[in-house]
């Protein structure tokens, strides 16, 4: 209130001064323009010329007035805008992530143009489109992210060699993995990619291959490449053809090269000792089980070990009996133990293991092992009993 009195106080004055100089000064000033002539005094053109800058100013005041809340209100609109989209693109990626494939391709692909990162939003709603069974949208998605692509990037090119793989179609994925490998051979996606082609494909050549750089690039976590180690070696002793002239050496060459921690998984071990067992190495055979079902334990193994003539019988069906103390009730083992017996031509003793095996639990290769015991004493009615047991064993699976 002051202020404003203080204005009008100055405005007062200065008003009265200026209108008591107009009365008393007599100084004029003349204005020449070509043939035209301007007489005024000195306080008249000051006068003129303050309504001037007035006037000016309350025009400058004015057109701010009507520019300022547009320019706000253009502002607002583009902020307004900007949080719509955002929550846009947060709803597709919340439906991306719960899987709601259709939604989510909506979602993102219509927020894409005026995102900040379109092509994440383009690659994401191609991902959603192809989980959702659309892949023909999921291309034309693709298509758009390549545009989008001026860094050239290899996300786009991975999604899409991802797409494949989960179609199944590894042709055309090799063609897209291949030249990156080279480009980026540490590329941890590349090689994982690349590793579920070939394993899909079977291809236990390039899964070899592949397995250095799968360990020196830390793709998967240790158990993981672990189990990749043991199905390559598994898988290698596995394709040895005993129709090979030097199968047995191949097979024990291989052996060699196997890592003693690996030696001691028991699928691998298992590979092993049956292709043995398949090249009528025996001996080998048996003395391996042996030796490891004295600090292990494995059905398979004990199974096998009683399919095996070792070079001595009456052995190894006392270190077979050995094991009944710890599992008295195993079916694997009185049937093994059966088997020995029967190679031993203790007849009563075989037949009773094969009882106790089928009491415990009744299997259709115990059936055939009564079945043919009974044809070997020409006990005919009572083998073709066992035989239909068998079968109905078979029909209950």
């Amino acid at each position: 209130m002051r202020a404003g009195l203080f204005k009008i106080t100055l405005a007062t004055l200065i008003g009265g001064f200026l209108t008591w100089q107009l009365t008393k000064n007599n100084s004029y000033i003349q204005i020449v323009y070509g043939n035209y002539t301007v007489d005024m005094s000195l306080w008249s053109l000051v006068l003129i010329l303050s309504i001037l800058f007035v006037v000016t100013l309350l025009l400058k005041n004015t057109i701010r007035v009507i520019v300022d809340p547009s320019q706000k209100l253009i502002k607002d609109f583009s902020e307004f805008k900007a949080k719509k989209n955002q929550s846009l693109i947060s709803r597709g990626l919340l439906y991306f992530i719960q899987d709601e494939w259709i939604n989510a391709r909506k979602d993102l692909e219509k927020s894409a143009e005026n995102s900040p990162m379109p092509i994440v939003n383009y690659l994401a709603a191609a991902f959603s489109a192809y989980e959702a069974g659309d892949f023909e949208d999921a291309d034309q998605l693709i298509a758009k992210a390549q545009k989008n692509n001026s860094k050239k990037d290899t996300a786009v090119v991975l999604i899409k060699a991802k797409i494949y793989v989960r179609n199944k179609n590894y042709t055309k994925a090799l063609e897209i993995l291949k030249p990156l490998l080279k480009i980026y051979p540490s590329n941890s996606t590349i090689l994982r990619e690349l590793y579920t082609i070939y394993v899909n494909l079977e291809d236990l050549g390039n899964v070899k291959k592949l397995l250095p750089d799968l360990k020196r690039y830390k793709v998967f976590q240790k158990n993981k490449i672990n189990e990749i180690e043991i199905y390559t070696y598994r898988s290698s002793i596995k394709i040895i053809s005993k129709n090979n002239a030097t199968g047995t050496e191949d097979l024990n060459k291989l052996w060699g090269k196997i890592p003693r921690n690996l030696k001691k998984e028991k699928t691998i071990f298992l590979q092993y000792v049956t292709k043995l067992y398949e090249f009528k190495e025996e001996a080998a055979a048996e003395s391996l089980i042996r030796r490891f079902l004295k600090s292990g334990w494995d059905e398979k193994l004990i199974r096998l070990y009683g399919l095996i003539a070792g070079p001595d019988n009456e052995k190894q069906l006392i270190f077979a009996e050995s094991l009944l103390s710890a599992r008295p009730d195993n079916p694997e083992l009185m049937l093994a133990i059966g088997r020995l017996n029967l190679r031993c031509e203790l007849l009563v003793k075989a037949q009773d293991c094969f009882e106790s095996s089928i009491a415990i639990q009744p299997k259709i290769e115990t059936y055939v092992e009564l079945a043919k015991l009974m044809e070997y004493q020409h006990k005919y009615k009572e083998s073709a009993v066992y035989y239909k047991q068998g079968l109905i064993v078979i029909h209950n699976e």
